[in-house]
């Protein structure tokens, strides 16, 4: 059982939702914070939670069937019609339903389907086990089989079509000459910079086709990198925003800002301390944006 979902309905005294009491003792007080709770059959309040803190939600985790408690009408598919909406990951808890109310588990008692669900023993006849199955974990799974295989299939060193090609071998050595792309000197590339739009772009997709195994791979570890971030509403008094990180890692930092302000972020970072400054978006010189500046900050870690 994880820590996260023993923050639930039955401590030993009434929780204020959406926060709640940890339902066992051990559990770090930390993990209170990152976990809302919203009272079984309760529809009309667990989707007002939910849309309340839908940009902070990694996931909505749903026990079906309370032992005896069934489902209201209804929760289960508002449960479900609010994390599409919001593109939040509905998870359903079916180690007590999995195989035993219907061989399809609460989703096929209740015509309701999850992004993922999880079983324990019931899958194996009692014996240890436990699975986690979904479209949502199937579906990046095979997109990362998907681009190992195409990885593993490139033959040589990456890029290597393109040192092979004369052609640009040629323009790539005349490129670090002063004038020596002129059009008496590379008349051939100059033709080429007279095609049409539509041949250069031809040329230049062919050219990067050995590198699109190596993008599709990038593709995906920056979905799953972006996909993974805490975000925190933030204000930049007078343009200007420092936060320590006192000990706290992150391998992406995305900044999101209202098209209202008219400035650009510029970010410097290192282990201690992360440091934002908003300038102005236009005219030749930066000079830092004078108001203050609300924005969203994300630290993402896979």
């Amino acid at each position: 059982m994880l820590d996260y979902g023993l923050f639930g309905t039955v401590p030993s005294k009434p929780s204020e939702y959406p926060r709640a009491q940890p339902d066992s003792v051990g559990v770090p007080a930390q993990i209170g914070d990152t976990v809302l709770v919203a009272p079984f059959n309760e529809t009309a309040r667990a989707v007002d939670i939910i849309e309340r803190n839908a940009s902070e939600l990694a996931a909505v985790l749903v026990e079906p069937l309370q032992r005896v408690l069934q489902p209201e009408p209804g929760f289960l598919q508002a449960m479900r019609e609010v994390t599409q909406k919001h593109g939040i990951v509905l998870i359903f808890d079916e180690i007590v339903t999995g195989f035993r109310i219907a061989w399809g588990g609460a989703q096929e008692r209740y015509g309701v389907m999850p992004d993922l669900a999880c079983y324990g023993k019931a899958i194996s006849g009692g014996f240890p086990m436990a699975a986690i199955v979904g479209n949502a974990l199937s579906g990046i799974l095979k997109e990362i089989d998907v681009a190992i295989a195409a990885l593993l299939a490139s033959s040589g060193k990456t890029g290597q079509e393109l040192r092979d090609n004369e052609w640009l071998m040629g323009i790539k050595q005349r490129t670090v000459i002063p004038g020596g792309v002129c059009d008496f000197d590379v008349p051939s590339y100059h033709y080429w910079l007279n095609l049409s739009p539509q041949m250069r772009r031809d040329d230049i997709e062919s050219w990067l086709v050995p590198f699109a195994a190596l993008r599709e791979g990038a593709r995906i570890v920056l979905k799953l990198l972006r996909e993974n971030g805490k975000t925190g509403s933030q204000i930049a008094q007078q343009g200007v925003y420092q936060q320590m990180m006192g000990g706290r890692t992150a391998q992406m930092i995305r900044i999101g800002l209202e098209s209202e302000y008219q400035c650009v972020p510029e970010v410097s970072a290192n282990k201690y301390a992360i440091n934002i400054r908003f300038t102005t978006a236009t005219g030749s010189q930066r000079k830092t944006w004078n108001n203050d500046v609300g924005f969203n900050l994300t630290f993402c870690n896979l």
